[in-house]
């Protein structure tokens, strides 16, 4: 047995967390997609978050003013917006490209190079223990963890 792959024992009993709020939302960006379709979505006023697998490093398409006005009035009413990397081993870097500059001034949160599933899974979590967005603490995207 390799004994540096073995994890130590547990500190405490094993709990289940089962209320998670599903009001997270998780959309893949691809070409083409649909600005009415999307925004139909992130409008809802059941949603409390969106997560954004985006292309590379944070980008979004920059000619869908649409879309990105409706992430500016989402964000205005409250709803968390926060954009992780479509790429395997990708990260999202807000400042690589102007559009993605504009989400991030727009309101849109870096999930920095945590998995989509990480993201809706962490939002789900804490809004189900009653948190709200400005009680969330956010490391910056030169920490590397959140």
């Amino acid at each position: 047995v390799s004994q540096h792959l073995v994890l130590a024992q547990p500190k405490a009993r094993f709990r289940v967390h089962p209320q998670m709020d599903s009001c997270v939302v998780v959309i893949k960006l691809v070409p083409g997609f649909d600005d009415k379709a999307i925004s139909a979505m992130i409008e809802s006023s059941d949603v409390k978050a969106v997560v954004m697998e985006t292309y590379g490093t944070g980008n979004t398409p920059s000619r869908k003013q649409r879309f990105i006005q409706c992430i500016r009035e989402a964000v205005a009413r409250g709803v968390v917006l926060v954009i992780t990397s479509q790429c395997f081993k990708g990260r999202v870097v807000m400042d690589a490209y102007a559009v993605a500059a504009e989400m991030r001034d727009a309101g849109v949160v870096s999930a920095i190079d945590m998995t989509t599933e990480a993201v809706a899974t962490k939002l789900s979590y804490l809004f189900g223990k009653g948190k709200e967005w400005a009680h969330f603490e956010w490391k910056d995207e030169s920490t590397d963890a959140i």
